[in-house]
């Protein structure tokens, strides 16, 4: 799972490249597995002092990397429930419904223009 930014880093040129070369190389965020992505993610997030920790994962379907798609799916299924008990977790598909197999709380945007508003909102909800 590529780390475009770490928590302390500022937003400047380098780790604005790091996005670029990400867009750029269409191999490179290919063959991603979800539940390695969510567990070190967490782990990441887990290891922050702030309390009330939130994570929104983003999917455009199904979780499928080469290898066993069966493990893959119950890896991170495990990897959510372990979670979700930790953090609050939401998940957002992107133009797919595949996330409320996985998550708790999930949701659909079928345009990226929706996508603001929706985070926005549950943000809100989670914070308030």
């Amino acid at each position: 799972m590529p780390i475009f930014k770490g928590w302390n880093e500022s937003l400047s040129a380098k780790q604005r490249t790091r996005f670029v070369q990400a867009m750029q190389d269409v191999d490179m965020l290919k063959n991603n597995i979800d539940g390695e992505c969510v567990q070190i993610a967490a782990s990441r997030l887990l290891a922050r002092k702030e309390t009330g920790k939130a994570m929104f994962v983003f999917s455009d379907g199904s979780p499928l990397a080469y290898g066993d798609a069966n493990a893959q799916r119950s890896h991170l299924r495990k990897v959510v429930k372990d979670h979700e008990g930790l953090m609050h977790i939401e998940a957002i598909g992107i133009q797919t419904e595949s996330p409320q197999a996985y998550y708790a709380n999930s949701f659909r945007v079928d345009s990226l223009e929706e996508l603001p508003k929706l985070l926005l909102e549950r943000v809100k909800k989670i914070v308030l």
